[in-house]
């Protein structure tokens, strides 16, 4: 199919009413013509666009808190996430994941002490905090 500018139109609709073929045939197919080069200048279908809004809405936005020291050789760190509809195993999965980094970088093992989980998944801030120390074994 071809598209044709606006202004290409115009003049093609003239010629062909000058030539006897009614303005409504050649209204209809400009309107045609004009969905398809919107539709393929886009390149994203209504169901596409709808699929990512509800994917826009589903994500969340997670927050990891520095290693903070909570005395006796012990440290926490606290992961947030606001929004969406995260598995809980994810929020503890990345407190855990930063309390390794944070173990591993002394040449240490990282033993979880204590878990504290706070929120209401997709309602309010899921949180994680976690309570760990480094050990050498």
């Amino acid at each position: 199919m071809t598209v044709y500018g606006e202004r290409a139109l115009l003049t093609r609709a003239q010629t062909l009413e000058n030539v006897g073929i009614p303005t409504k045939i050649v209204d209809e197919q400009r309107t045609r013509q004009l969905i398809a080069a919107q539709s393929a200048s886009n390149g994203i279908t209504m169901k596409t666009k709808t699929a990512l809004a509800a994917l826009t809405m589903l994500t969340a936005c997670t927050t990891i808190s520095d290693v903070t020291p909570a005395g006796d050789g012990r440290y926490t760190v606290t992961t947030q996430v606001r929004g969406g509809m995260t598995a809980w195993g994810e929020v503890k999965a990345s407190s855990l994941q930063r309390a390794d980094a944070y173990c591993r970088q002394q040449g240490k093992l990282m033993h979880q002490v204590d878990m504290q989980t706070h929120g209401v998944r997709g309602w309010t801030p899921q949180e994680a905090e976690l309570t760990f120390s480094c050990t050498t074994s």
